[in-house]
């Protein structure tokens, strides 16, 4: 297979290096295996992720990121499938002239974090906040597929992680704990966190954490205001995904009819766009 490299200048800087894969994007998309064979592989043998993640971050911060993209755009290629609708969420909001921050809510080793951040960079947002909102001990119970415990990832691993990946940990808040003790007013007052054309990733996978994490963002959400909901596809399976997990939590939101798709991929996630207030 054959790569691309491509390279983003800004004035004197190099902004970012990126590669991909030689073939369309409308090839990528037709893959009908949601995760790569590598993915697949790796989450099938005990103990191998977590060697392949202290391999990666035994690397030098000064070639780290450059790895860090080349196997994401080869061996790990599943990311590619979600990015699309991050790009076009970025393309959007960069274009309003009016940028918000960014919000995550599940992080878990910080693998959107590190994608956002680059997007970001790319645009030029640097004033573009970001904020990493999970318990940093894993799913808080039990929904079908998804098992109490899943996911979880030290505060530590995660800016350890997404420092290796070349994120500016500076531009980075974690926030941990449960979301239903520490998404509140008085958390969005701590964090100066004020209504805005916001970046939102909801990646909580759960019906009740992803309840919990609207009724926070609710005051803040100004109209162009966007929500990448991750695993919006999660319960295709069922009969009835529409009464699961995420899109269960935002068709019983009320604001949620303020609010217009914006862009979906069919395996992964969906992204809406707030249009009226």
């Amino acid at each position: 297979m054959r790569y691309e490299m491509a390279i983003i200048i800004r004035g004197n800087s190099i902004v970012d290096i990126s590669y991909s894969p030689k073939e369309s994007a409308d090839a990528a998309g037709a893959i009908t295996v949601k995760y790569s064979f590598a993915k697949r592989f790796v989450s099938s043998v005990p103990g191998l992720r977590t060697f392949g993640a202290r391999s990666f971050t035994s690397f030098p911060t000064s070639i780290s990121p450059y790895v860090y993209r080349f196997m994401r755009a080869s061996l790990f290629r599943d990311e590619l499938k979600r990015l699309k609708t991050f790009e076009i969420c970025f393309d959007r909001l960069a274009a309003s002239g009016d940028v918000g921050d960014y919000l995550e809510f599940g992080v878990a080793r910080g693998t959107s974090m590190i994608s956002s951040h680059r997007y970001a960079k790319r645009h030029g947002l640097d004033k573009m906040r970001f904020f990493a909102f999970d318990s940093f001990a894993g799913l808080p119970s039990d929904e079908e597929q998804f098992t109490q415990g899943d996911m979880a990832y030290s505060q530590e691993e995660f800016s350890h992680f997404c420092k290796k990946a070349g994120v500016d940990l500076k531009r980075v808040t974690p926030v941990p704990g449960y979301f239903d003790t520490t998404l509140t007013n008085d958390m969005l007052k701590k964090l100066d966190i004020k209504p805005g054309r916001h970046l939102i990733h909801i990646d909580c996978d759960l019906y009740e954490s992803t309840v919990v994490v609207l009724r926070f963002l609710e005051p803040i959400l100004e109209e162009g205001s966007m929500i990448v909901f991750d695993d919006w596809h999660s319960f295709d399976y069922k009969e009835d995904p529409e009464n699961w997990g995420e899109q269960r939590a935002f068709s019983e939101w009320p604001a949620h009819k303020k609010f217009e798709k914006l862009a979906e991929h069919p395996e992964w996630n969906c992204a809406f766009i707030k249009t009226s207030t």
